[in-house]
């Protein structure tokens, strides 16, 4: 009875799981909630996407993105310190067995101004496009056309969209590698005919942790039975691409998207963003130029090139990984923890040995700094020490020193 009771859990066991999981859940969508709001609020604050008197549209498809969206603007604005008016508008494009009353019914309980718009682009699409090719292209221009005029009937200052980080991605792929440009999607752009702002909040968000949001949330999901139905688009070949390298290297992806910042227009082969007939060498370092292994003391002085602090000649050495055999043999003599134990005259020789070994890597380093062998300067420290040529000599003795301890050292073991 006692083993029973030890093994099978009690009921007050049976009914805390269920609490516990749910406080569990609750804690982890609360902080997906509070990542999310960070991410927009940083893209939105990096690129001057809202400001003060805005009236921002948004615009509603009913997936998870446009969702998440919404309900990520109505937190910030609360929080925001500007005002600005926040309109959902969603598109009907009158696609068979569309859910119509499911939008409205969502965002009237949401407390949100909206406006329908419907326009019958599904069978435009259908007509134009043949079976088996890819709608998205003409969709998106249907869509993005209507969307504009409805922008300027409402006075929307600014329209937000739903793109995502991986879709932000997933088109900088797809424009190099079918497109043969480096281009994506911007996170801020004024339109073709130069009358809207658009802006995408969501940059910098993750589309995992958009799936994870909209499932915690449990928003009312429309499928698409246009571009949602094809399997076989290269953007979701791109986006499999994308998930196949967060998987086998981690870091991958967040590195691209990084890149996609970090653009030096100068090191590129586009005619259009460098006059590379007018290059020419002006004498003067570039400051956003290739300088990781230049001479980083060159406009330094030759007396004070030996009056380098340690912090200094310890990051230049690291720089240039430039440690000899012989060198390495010391230092690991030095360091061996399981030397014997030495008498003090063997002491004083190992301290000197220490200062000497101290003073030739000097004169490594600015030989390094003055464009002079390193092999020289062991041989001949007058080339980098004019005031100090009597180091040949203790280099000398320092080694014989050395080898003398090395051998002591072999017999003791």
């Amino acid at each position: 009875m006692d083993i029973a009771n030890s093994v099978l859990p009690s009921a007050a066991t049976r009914a805390a799981g269920p609490i516990v999981d749910g406080r569990r859940e609750e804690f982890e969508a609360n902080k997906l909630r509070k990542r999310l709001r960070r991410q927009a609020g940083e893209a939105i604050g990096d690129f001057a996407m809202i400001e003060a008197g805005d009236r921002v549209m948004v615009c509603m498809s009913g997936g998870k993105d446009s969702y998440g969206l919404l309900d990520i603007l109505l937190s910030l604005r609360k929080r925001a310190p500007l005002r600005f008016e926040i309109i959902a508008v969603n598109l009907d494009q009158k696609q068979p067995d569309f859910p119509a009353h499911v939008l409205p019914s969502y965002l009237a309980g949401c407390g949100v101004p909206f406006h329908i718009e419907e326009q019958d682009t599904y069978s435009v699409v259908k007509r134009v496009i043949p079976d088996g090719g890819t709608m998205c292209s003409l969709c998106s221009r249907l869509r993005r056309g209507v969307l504009y005029r409805v922008a300027t009937e409402l006075g929307a200052t600014k329209i937000a969209l739903g793109h995502h980080r991986d879709d932000i991605l997933a088109t900088f792929f797809l424009n190099l590698f079918f497109g043969g440009k480096l281009k994506t999607m911007p996170p801020k752009l004024v339109s073709d005919d130069g009358e809207h702002v658009v802006i995408r909040p969501l940059a910098y968000v993750r589309e995992r942790d958009l799936a994870r949001y909209a499932e915690a949330i449990a928003f009312p999901i429309i499928p698409c039975n246009l571009c949602g139905s094809q399997d076989h688009l290269q953007r979701k070949q791109v986006g499999a691409m994308l998930r196949e390298w967060e998987k086998k290297h981690p870091g991958r992806v967040e590195t691209v998207f990084n890149a996609l910042s970090n653009v030096v227009t100068t090191h590129l082969l586009d005619r259009k963003l460098q006059d590379f007939a007018a290059v020419r060498a002006s004498g003067t370092p570039l400051a956003e130029g290739d300088i990781a292994f230049d001479d980083p003391c060159a406009a330094i002085p030759a007396a004070q090139r030996i009056r380098l602090d340690r912090a200094e000649k310890r990051r230049w050495a690291n720089c240039v990984g430039q440690r000899q055999s012989k060198r390495r043999d010391r230092d690991s003599f030095f360091r061996n923890e399981h030397a014997p134990p030495v008498d003090g005259r063997r002491a004083c020789a190992l301290s000197r040995c220490r200062a000497t070994r101290d003073r030739r890597g000097d004169a490594i380093r600015v030989a390094h700094r003055r464009r002079v062998a390193p092999n020289a300067a062991r041989r001949r420290p007058d080339l980098v020490f004019p005031s100090h040529v009597d180091r040949l000599r203790s280099e000398r003795r320092c080694d014989e020193r050395l080898r003398g301890l090395r051998a002591a050292a072999q017999s003791d073991r």
